[in-house]
C-alpha cells in the first residue's frame, strides 16, 4: 500500500455509497489498518460537524422544508468538518478518511427534490469543498441495500423503499459517468467496487490494493 509519507500533508480518502453500501463498516476499517501500520489517520462522517443535530433531526422526522434548504444544511455543515477537522488534520501530515462527503449531496437532494435542486447547484454551493486525493464508490445490488437496512431499528426519511431504488439508480448512473457533465468531470479517478458478495474483507483488500 503507498501512502504520503507523515511528515508531509495527509491523503484525504472518500468512501462513497447509498444507504446500505458498507461505507461506515469499510471506512471505519481502513482507518484501523492505517494506524496499525503507523500511518496516523482519522475518521469523520457526513454529516458531523455543528449542524449534524438538526439535520439528523430533519431527516428523522421527516420534516417538510424548501427546496433548497436541506443541501445548504448539508454544505454548511461539510464547510464546518473542512475549516475545523480535514484541513488541519491533512496539514499536519494525518490522512483522513471520511465516510461520504459532497458527492451524496450531488445525488440524494437530486432525488428528493425531484430534480429541482440538481448535481450542478449543488455543486455550486459545495465550491469550498476540497476533492478527495482518492475516492472509492461501493454499489452493492438494490436487494443488499434493502437487507440490510432491514436489520436497523428505525429509518428515516432517505431510506424509504421507493428513496432506495431512486438513489440507486442515481450512484448507478454517477459510476457510468451519466449524471451530469460537470460531476463526470470533476471525478476521473474514481474507483468503483462493485458489492456482489465477494465478503467484507475482500472488498477492503481492493480499496487498500488501490490506495
Amino acid at each position: 500500500m503507498t501512502m504520503v509519507a507523515n511528515n508531509s500533508r495527509g491523503m484525504y480518502i472518500v468512501i462513497e455509497g447509498m444507504d446500505g453500501a458498507g461505507t461506515t463498516t469499510q471506512s471505519r476499517l481502513l482507518v484501523d489498518e492505517l494506524n496499525d501500520q503507523d500511518r496516523p489517520t482519522i475518521w469523520i462522517k457526513e454529516p458531523g460537524g455543528s449542524y449534524e443535530t438538526l439535520i439528523r433531526d430533519i431527516l428523522g422526522r421527516g420534516i417538510p422544508l424548501e427546496i433548497d434548504a436541506l443541501p445548504l444544511l448539508f454544505a454548511r455543515d461539510r464547510l464546518d468538518i473542512l475549516k475545523t477537522k480535514i484541513d488541519p488534520t491533512l496539514a499536519a501530515g494525518v490522512n483522513v478518511v471520511s465516510d461520504r462527503s459532497f458527492i451524496s449531496s450531488c445525488i440524494y437532494q437530486h432525488t428528493s427534490t425531484f430534480e429541482r435542486v440538481g448535481p450542478e447547484e449543488v455543486l455550486a454551493i459545495n465550491d469550498q469543498m476540497r476533492r478527495p486525493d482518492k475516492l472509492f464508490v461501493l454499489q452493492p445490488t438494490l436487494e443488499e441495500c434493502k437487507r440490510r437496512l432491514g436489520t436497523r431499528k428505525s429509518r428515516d426519511s432517505m431510506e424509504t423503499d421507493w428513496m432506495l431504488a431512486a438513489n440507486h439508480e442515481c450512484y448507478a448512473c454517477f459510476i457510468n459517468d451519466n449524471l451530469h457533465p460537470d460531476i463526470s468531470r470533476a471525478f476521473p479517478d474514481k474507483i468503483v467496487i462493485h458489492d456482489i458478495g465477494q465478503g467484507i474483507a475482500a472488498i477492503q483488500a481492493t480499496i487498500q490494493e488501490n490506495l
